[in-house]
């Protein structure tokens, strides 16, 4: 992604076309529900991602 696709101002983020936005799902990390397991687990946001899944 380049400077003229993707533009950002404070936390809020938006796209030149719908196809830049392919394949930028998030990625947040679980803390509460793995406070007791030593490996690093995302959850990967599949409803931020435009093609679903």
């Amino acid at each position: 992604m380049n400077e003229n696709t993707e533009s950002t101002q404070g936390e809020m983020r938006y796209y030149n076309s719908i196809l830049d936005a392919i394949g930028n799902t998030p990625l947040i990390r679980l803390h509460r529900v793995t406070s007791d397991v030593p490996p690093l687990v995302l959850a990967k946001m599949e409803m931020f991602n435009p093609g679903g899944a």
